[in-house]
Parts: structure tokens; sequence; C-alpha cells
């Protein structure tokens, strides 16, 4: 159960009701995400804003990227309801259902690309020791491949579910019924010790 009190669908009037009919013209619902913010429709409508732009507008990084790093930084963060929700909607960008369920657990373990790999180390650095990147890492991404207009999309998107993982986890967001694996089995088998890691490099 969520923690604080939420406004159902049917109570929602003015600027929150409208921020509900939008979600549900583009996702086919309101997800429980958006219902954990409805004592703050102000800040919700910028949010969901901000969502719309950074994640589901053509910009300069891919979708299924995005999505990715979505993933990642909300595992990181251990938000089992952003790391769920966020590997199925990169399980149908990118066609590839067997990574998206990798991704669910631990990217250092799947198949990814080089550049993607580096994308995903730089979403550690950045959610876990955010004083510690520099340019070096920048040029790394560079190297391998990415513009400058991508890195800037996928500094955002990193730092907006450093945002959001903290809205879901500390207002306790409701799982959606379709969600899988259960918050106790993706907790016993996803990733850890991503700082040791950063430290060891």
């Amino acid at each position: 159960m969520a923690f604080v009190k939420q406004i159902g669908e049917g109570e929602a009037t003015g600027p929150l009701k409208g921020v509900y009919d939008a979600a549900r013209d583009r996702a086919g619902a309101v997800a429980n995400i958006i219902k954990v913010m409805s004592l703050d429709p102000r800040s919700l409508r910028a949010s969901m804003q901000l969502y719309v732009s950074i994640m589901k507008s053509d910009n300069a990084l891919e979708a299924a990227r995005r999505e990715m790093l979505a993933t990642v930084v909300s595992n990181i963060n251990e938000c089992h309801y952003c790391t769920i929700h966020h590997a199925r909607d990169f399980g149908r960008e990118s066609n590839n259902q067997p990574l998206a369920e990798q991704l669910i657990y631990d990217y250092r373990t799947a198949s990814l690309t080089e550049a993607d790999r580096a994308l995903c180390d730089y979403a550690v650095k950045l959610t876990l020791t955010p004083g510690r990147v520099g340019a070096a890492d920048v040029e790394h991404l560079r190297r391998d491949g990415l513009d400058d207009e991508a890195i800037t999309i996928a500094a955002q998107v990193i730092g907006y579910f450093n945002y959001i993982n903290r809205i879901g986890n500390g207002l306790g967001v409701d799982c959606e019924p379709w969600m899988s694996p259960s918050r106790e089995e993706w907790d016993r088998r996803r990733g850890r010790d991503y700082l040791q890691a950063l430290d060891a490099e």
C-alpha cells in the first residue's frame, strides 16, 4: 500500500484530471507512479511534462537506449516499480525481450554493445558518485559514437530517474498488477556492489 493518500481517477478534478486524462490517452491507463503524486497536481503535471519530453518524444538518443538507462538507474536505486516498468518498455522498444529480462537484474551480465555498456557505466557513476563525473567520462561516450546531443539527453534521463525513483520509494508506489518478478524475487537476484565496481576501475 502507498504510504500517502492518493486521489482516485473518479475523484480527480481540475489540473489533476487533466494529467490523468493525458496519461490515459498516452498509455491507456493512469500508472500508480502518477497516482502517488496526486496530492500535488502542479508538480505532478510539471514532472509528467518533463517525462514526456525526455522519454516519449523524438530526440537524439534512441528510445530503447533511454528505456535501458531508466531500467539501469532504477535498479541501482532499488526501485522495483520503475525497474520492472521500464524493462518492459525497453523490451517493446528494442524488440528484445531476453535482453530486457537481463536488464531487470544486472546490466553487467547482459549482452550489451560496447557503447550501451559505456552508457550504463556512465549512469552508475552519475547516480552513485556524481561529484566524480568529469570531462573524461563524456569523452569516453564520444569515443563510443555518441554525440554531445545524445549525451545531453542521456544525462537528463539519468537525472530524471534518480528523481522519480525517490518519489516512488519515498511515497510507497504500489506495484501494477502485471508486474513480474515480485519485489522479493527481484531483490534476491538483482545486481549489487555497483559502487565497489566503480572504485575498482
